[in-house]
């Protein structure tokens, strides 16, 4: 997020300063600084204030929430940038039209506390030959798939050990878990679903934009149904 340049963003800091501080990473079409070259410019104007009439006080504060305030917009405007991009149901919007309504999902969060095994249920589409259980940690990234081989249609419970794909225990923590379904010709199936339910609310956790379906919080992308 950018600001308009403002005199008093310096606080009496000449404009020929600002051109030698920022000249050599502003571009020269625009005319907006970031909050990087704002803290750049206030940390200048430390080092070449008069010392026989140095900042006030106040000045230093008055500009110091400036800055605090334009971090605090650039956060804002990311989280609102990251919720208008959410693919799914086109962002928050969308998402907040699912509100009272009956869902199916592919991706359900649990957790692991490190020493128990844990039952995750999950439902098989028609039309599947091969079916396999993905387990991803918080940061998305997959760390144990159980080949489960072929399976009719209805709904299974398999028994997660807290093991990874190496073979170690993965530490405790939260984590995710999805179906994977193929055809007997390798091609991927729709319709596998790791659970449901109604929609009550909208989220955003960690920049995620979730469901809150009972008392889990379910990431958009997971949707794969809506019921009435």
């Amino acid at each position: 997020m950018a600001v308009p340049i403002i005199a008093s963003v310096a606080g009496g800091v000449a404009s020929s300063l600002a051109q030698s501080v920022l000249g050599s990473t502003t571009s020269s079409s625009s005319s907006v600084l970031g909050k990087d070259d704002f803290l750049r410019l206030l940390m200048t104007q430390l080092k070449n204030q008069d010392p026989m009439n140095p900042m006030q006080s106040t000045d230093f504060i008055a500009q110091t929430a400036q800055f605090t305030s334009l971090e605090q917009l650039t956060n804002m405007n990311q989280l609102l940038q990251q919720m208008a991009t959410q693919s799914g149901a086109t962002g928050a919007a969308g998402a907040s039209s699912l509100i009272g309504k009956t869902v199916t999902v592919n991706g359900s969060p649990f957790q692991y506390d490190g020493l128990q095994q844990v039952p995750l249920t999950y439902s098989v589409p028609s039309g599947a030959a091969t079916v396999s259980l993905q387990v991803l940690d918080a940061s998305g990234k997959l760390v144990r798939t159980i080949n489960l081989g072929p399976q009719t249609t209805g709904t299974y419970r398999v028994t997660f050990d807290g093991l990874g794909d190496d073979g170690g225990r993965l530490p405790a923590g939260s984590y995710q878990y999805q179906v994977a379904t193929t055809s007997s010709t390798g091609t991927a199936v729709a319709g596998a679903t790791t659970g449901g339910g109604k929609v009550s609310g909208v989220s955003v956790d960690g920049g995620i934009l979730t469901l809150v379906i009972g008392t889990q919080h379910v990431p958009l992308t997971s949707l794969v149904g809506v019921g009435s």
